[in-house]
C-alpha cells in the first residue's frame, strides 16, 4: 500500500478481482487479509472494531463507496480483516444511496415461491420503488431473484409512501447479512457496467481509499 493509505494499481486490480469471483454456491467471495500488528496493535485493532466501524472508503468522483471491515479473532487469537460488499452513495447537496435502475425490472417471489405482479424499479441497500398495477401492500415479505445468479435472496420490506399511481417507496430490512451482502454485491456489479468511465484502470488518479 502506498504513502497516505492508497492502494497501488496492482492492489486494486487484485481486490477487484477477488470480490467479482463467487463461490461454487454461487454466493459472493469476501477477501480476508491476515493482521499481525503485534500484541499492541493487535488488542488497539480489536478495541477499535469494538467500538465502531472499520472501513475503507473509494471515491470515484461523485460517488462513494464504503466497504465494510469486519475483524474476526480465532481461538489462537489470529486476527482477519475480511472485506464485505460495498455500499454505494451518491454526493451532492445531500449524500443519499446510489439507486440501481435495473434494465430490466427486478421481479418479487411471494414467500411460498409463487410469482407475483410487484417489480422492482429501483434499488439501494436500504430501500426500494416497487412498481404495482394495483395498490401496493403496506409490507411485503419475498424474495428477490438475482439474474446475475439466479439466486433469490429473502428480504422485508415496509411501506414509506406512494410514488404516483403505479410506483410506492418501501424501506428494505434483512433477517441475515449474508442476505444484505447478496443485495450489496449485486448492486456493486451493475454500478460497474452502468458506469465505465469510473473505471479503476482510467481514473486510478481520481480515486482515493482509505482506511478508517
Amino acid at each position: 500500500m502506498g504513502r497516505k493509505g492508497l492502494l497501488n494499481q496492482e492492489e486494486l486490480d487484485f481486490l477487484l478481482e477477488v470480490m467479482e469471483t463467487r463461490l461454487p454456491d454461487g454466493l459472493p467471495r469476501h477477501p480476508q487479509f491476515s493482521v499481525d500488528g503485534g500484541e499492541a496493535g493487535n488488542a488497539m485493532l480489536v478495541r477499535l472494531a469494538a467500538s465502531s466501524e472499520l472501513q475503507m472508503t473509494a471515491l470515484f468522483r461523485s460517488h462513494k463507496l464504503v466497504f465494510p471491515l469486519q475483524l474476526v479473532q480465532d481461538e489462537f487469537g489470529k486476527l482477519t480483516l475480511e472485506l464485505r460488499p460495498p455500499r454505494i452513495y451518491e454526493q451532492g447537496p445531500t449524500v443519499r444511496q446510489w439507486r440501481l435502475e435495473p434494465s430490466i425490472p427486478l421481479r418479487l417471489i411471494a414467500a411460498d415461491g409463487s410469482t407475483t405482479e410487484l417489480e422492482i424499479a429501483q434499488l439501494s441497500q436500504s430501500s426500494a420503488l416497487i412498481r404495482s398495477s394495483e395498490r401496493a401492500p403496506e409490507h411485503v415479505k419475498g424474495f428477490i431473484e438475482l439474474p446475475s445468479n439466479g439466486r433469490r435472496v429473502a428480504i422485508s420490506a415496509v411501506k414509506v409512501r406512494d410514488v404516483g399511481t403505479q410506483h410506492a417507496a418501501y424501506l428494505l430490512s434483512y433477517d441475515e447479512q449474508e442476505q444484505e451482502d447478496q443485495i450489496n454485491s449485486f448492486i456493486f456489479e451493475q454500478h460497474r457496467k452502468q458506469h465505465p468511465e469510473l473505471s479503476i484502470e482510467e481514473h486510478l488518479s481520481e480515486m482515493g481509499i482509505s482506511a478508517y
